[in-house]
């Protein structure tokens, strides 16, 4: 098991490997790769049309640059404004296959969440690769490192199968040497991860737990979940020499008797270490002897039907219906996972709560779930529960002006911090709208049920075109949307995102662009020799701006009668504005290369807000020694 701390000082090393450009620096290595420490050159400071750089301080990802196996030219520098899995493999090995399959599955993908594969083939000739490629189905962009150098210079030594997560400024996010090939649905599991990184998944009903059976310990015969159905059933994955499983399992022992023994959810463990004399040993000097059931999982089939392949402890909680209402894991949170999981616990044993809200800070949508089932369901339908999720699409989720309206509590005690960011806290969470523990901490925050200020404070004229509270506000409704049927919600969920009509003032006539070239001759001369001016004269200025009547009566205010764009948010407003005619089914990357594409047609000479310029990361050492060292921060 790789504890956080393991895998903090595992990042170090590969830091420092990084750094030091220590091994895989053979004359004969490959021509086509050039793998380089990313040491780059400080940052230039920001200009008026410059957002400043990402504020997220993590290790930067391994410079790399050189021709592909298909001839293109790459390097990291060129990946930046995109997220990228960084893949090396060699071909020949038994798993390479299962990996590709994953890969295949997810890199459809790509465009219409901006996200890029680079593969490294190592250790294979270049005609090998690609007919294994060309097998798999998997058309990426992919670099011959013969020698495996690229895994040595970041692990110390090749490595026969790795992979990376970077976001879009070039710092790593996650990575893994590990991958489930030898289990029932290697390419299932696998996908699973890659789709966690990049944020590809997708609210939806509960699950049913999966079945199944398994001997248990003891000698006592064989256990079939199934069994338990009509009863409230606690699973567990552990380990019983991990000190997190220890922690967790101290918390259920001193929790579950609290619960009537009726009422009490059973606790099942299942078995990471096939010993039995040993686990029983262990569990017992320390105290923690207190499943109900313990299976092992030899063929690691259970382990992959519920995704706990990546570290322990993974806790389900299964309610009498079958179904997982929640999971808790991988790893065990001193600080939030206890007060947590005591009101789930309550919930799942069907008597009343507690409340435990943090007292001091945000808790995080999962705590008023716990009471609020039906409001936190339908929150899911809607475009707040993945603000997060698109500001990382845009490469702009390290990036504070962008993240504070994303976020639960950002800049506040308690609140999201970049530096330090909490999952938890992620997205246009509850007590964004109902503030610091609800009602139950903040009651003043909401007056008379009106929302219209909260939503306010990001629903800004520079931000949010064609913000109408009256009209959004069944869009994020709990009450509105629990009428939906299950049709009528798939429908709501394919709407999100979509191109809008609503963006400029509505039922203003128009006058056509010539009216404009009185009073703003400079921008009419720049519209007309642009694209849209020279081939589609019909996208004039009431395409961006709205209609003119108003303005452009005789003594009429020239102020507040137009849409001006100049003070826009380049990629909030600029993005929707733009996007209602390239949208996504016409030019599917169009959104993602906003700068460009706008500079081309603009006519402002005011500078452009809000679009980023990026640079790679500069190494950090004092962010790195922070990130390594934190975890034994208190004691832990």
């Amino acid at each position: 098991m790789r504890t956080p701390a393991l895998l903090a000082s595992a990042a170090l090393i590969s830091f420092v490997t990084l750094i030091s450009g220590c091994p895989g620096d053979s004359p004969d290595a490959s021509p086509a790769l050039d793998a380089t420490a990313a040491q780059a050159a400080p940052a230039p400071a920001p200009t008026s049309t410059q957002t400043p750089a990402s504020e997220r301080r993590g290790v930067p990802a391994p410079k790399f640059e050189g021709r592909a196996l298909d001839g293109g030219a790459l390097s990291l520098e060129k990946l930046l404004g995109k997220r990228a899995v960084l893949w090396g493999f060699n071909p020949e090995i038994p798993g390479a296959r299962a990996i590709a399959a994953a890969l295949a599955g997810i890199a459809q993908e790509r465009t219409t969440a901006n996200f890029q594969i680079i593969g490294f083939s190592q250790g294979s000739s270049a005609e090998t690769t690609s007919a294994f490629l060309k097998d798999a189905g998997l058309d990426i962009p992919v670099f011959l490192d013969d020698t495996g150098s690229f895994s040595a210079r970041v692990y110390g030594r090749p490595q026969p199968a790795w992979a990376m997560s970077m976001d879009a400024d070039g710092n790593l996010i996650a990575e893994t040497y590990y991958f489930p090939t030898d289990v029932p649905e290697p390419e299932k599991a696998i996908a699973d991860i890659f789709r966690g990184w990049l944020r590809l998944t997708v609210p939806g009903e509960l699950p049913l737990a999966p079945d199944f059976s398994a001997e248990q310990f003891d000698g006592a015969g064989s256990f079939k979940l199934s069994s338990l159905r009509g009863k409230p059933v606690i699973l567990m994955f552990f380990l019983h020499t991990c000190p997190h499983c220890h922690e967790e399992l101290t918390f259920l022992r001193d929790e579950l008797p609290k619960i009537d023994a009726a009422k009490r959810p059973k606790l099942i463990g299942v078995s990471s270490d096939g010993r039995e004399s040993e686990v029983r040993e262990e569990l017992k000097r320390s105290d923690i002897d207190i499943f109900d059931v313990i299976v092992s999982d030899p063929d690691v089939s259970i382990r992959n039907k519920y995704g706990a392949l990546q570290g322990v402890p993974v806790t389900l909680l299964i309610d009498a219906h079958g179904r997982i209402t929640a999971r808790i894991g991988p790893g065990w949170r001193s600080d939030r996972d206890p007060p947590l999981t005591r009101m789930r616990i309550a919930q799942l044993a069907g008597v009343t709560p507690p409340m435990l809200l943090s007292q001091s800070g945000y808790s995080g949508n999962d705590f008023c779930a716990v009471c609020h089932e039906s409001e936190a369901a339908t929150w899911e339908l809607t475009q707040h529960a993945t603000a997060m999720t698109t500001l990382a699409k845009f490469g702009a989720d390290g990036r504070s002006e962008c993240v504070t309206c994303h976020v639960v509590g950002y800049g506040k005690t308690g609140g999201f911090s970049i530096a330090r960011p909490q999952p938890a806290l992620e997205n246009v969470g509850c007590e964004t709208c109902h503030g610091r523990g609800g009602p139950h901490l903040s009651p003043n925050h909401v007056v008379a049920e009106n929302y219209e200020p909260a939503c306010a404070t990001c629903h800004t004229p520079e931000h949010s075109l064609g913000f109408k509270y009256a009209s959004f506000l069944p869009r994020v409704s709990h009450a509105s949307l629990a009428k939906l049927s299950p049709a009528e919600k798939q429908a709501f969920i394919a709407a999100r995102g979509k191109p809008r009509n609503d963006l400029l003032p509505e039922n203003v006539a128009k006058v056509g662009s010539e009216a404009c070239a009185s009073c703003h001759a400079s921008e009419f001369g720049k519209w007309k020799a642009s694209a849209h001016g020279k081939n589609s004269p019909e996208i004039g200025c009431e395409t961006c701006h709205g209609g003119g009547a108003d303005h452009v009566a005789e003594g009429a205010p020239k102020k507040g009668t137009i849409t001006s764009l100049a003070d826009k948010c380049g990629s909030c407003a600029m993005t929707q504005l733009c996007g209602s005619c390239h949208s996504a089914e016409r030019e599917p990357d169009f959104q993602f290369h906003m700068r460009e594409k706008i500079e081309a047609q603009r006519h402002s000479d005011r500078p452009l807000q809000g679009l980023v310029s990026r640079e790679l990361p500069k190494a950090n050492v004092a962010a790195v020694l922070e990130a390594a060292f934190a975890p034994l921060a208190g004691g832990r």
